[in-house]
């Protein structure tokens, strides 16, 4: 019956555009109710230079690595009329707070767009100005409604930055997931080609999809190519590269150590961790 509630609860939100509780269940999150949020964006619907996005809700541990609670005072466009996603922590530091807590943001394109086409994604971003261990500003692209392991599953990490390595950006390509594995391709520069402003200006951020070919673009200059082809069959590429693709733009709180991933120091300060987006398009990629 719990299940049942949730379900209509959850459909309710999608049809009319209702604000979810911001916060997760007591404890750490079952599977009931991870099924039901992961990957999955169900608060407000706004609109954003003409694209239309929807906020995320509930809480982050669904997603393996991630501790926090979504927030949607955490999504906001300034006075400049930037889309800024931010991360931050619930209570001030020094002052003892225990176990301490933290609030992100997480938006998702409605819309699905360019499927069965090339294409070039670009958004235009300020890096965090404060970096800190614990945190990791991304924009990337999937070509699910729900995210979870697919034969036909599609991302297309446009931007990682892990706040820990503040002179590296990050680039992946990830292609078809069968029990649990995947083929992916890695792009980790030791330091960014940082033009002007640095780490902390405006900069372009590029992905560009060519038949089966994923290129990445810094500001102008492409830094990686991947050609599906080369590692897993060309029909398989197709049917994932051809698929509709929606984008992703947020900045997590890690909760573990685990590989890449450095929690935050909870006896260190914890500066608010702010992405701010000036630009977003997506256009036919140029002919060669």
């Amino acid at each position: 019956m719990a299940v049942l509630v949730q379900l209509v609860v959850s459909a309710l939100i999608a049809a009319f555009g209702l604000v979810a509780p911001a916060s997760g269940p007591a404890g750490p999150p079952n599977p009931d109710y991870c099924g039901l949020h992961y990957g999955q964006a169900l608060g407000e619907v706004f609109t954003w230079q003409g694209f239309t996005f929807q906020k995320y809700v509930g809480d982050a541990a669904c997603e393996t690595h991630r501790q926090g609670t979504y927030s949607a005072d955490d999504v906001r466009v300034d006075d400049s009329g930037n889309l800024v996603i931010s991360a931050s922590r619930d209570c001030g530091w020094p002052s003892p707070c225990g176990a301490p807590t933290y609030s992100i943001g997480r938006v998702k394109l409605v819309e699905p767009q360019m499927g069965g086409i090339d294409f070039e994604w670009g958004f235009e971003a300020k890096l965090p100005e404060a970096s800190v261990p614990g945190a990791r500003s991304a924009l990337w692209l999937v070509n699910l409604d729900q995210i979870h392991c697919d034969p036909l599953w599609g991302e297309l990490d446009v931007l990682e930055w892990y706040s820990f390595q503040p002179d590296k950006v990050h680039s992946a390509t990830h292609v078809t997931c069968t029990d649990a594995t995947y083929s992916s391709w890695h792009h980790k520069p030791d330091t960014a080609a940082w033009s002007v402003g640095g780490p902390t200006g405006f900069h372009r951020y590029v992905v560009r999809k060519q038949g089966l070919t994923v290129s990445y673009l810094f500001d102008g200059e492409v830094y990686a190519t991947d050609t599906c082809s080369d590692v897993i069959a060309a029909s398989t590429c197709a049917a994932v590269l051809d698929k509709p693709w929606t984008a992703i733009l947020q900045t997590a709180v890690f909760a573990d150590d685990s590989g890449p991933f450095t929690r935050p120091d909870p006896d260190a300060a914890f500066p608010t961790q702010s992405l701010v987006v000036r630009d977003m398009w997506v256009r036919p990629a140029p002919r060669v």
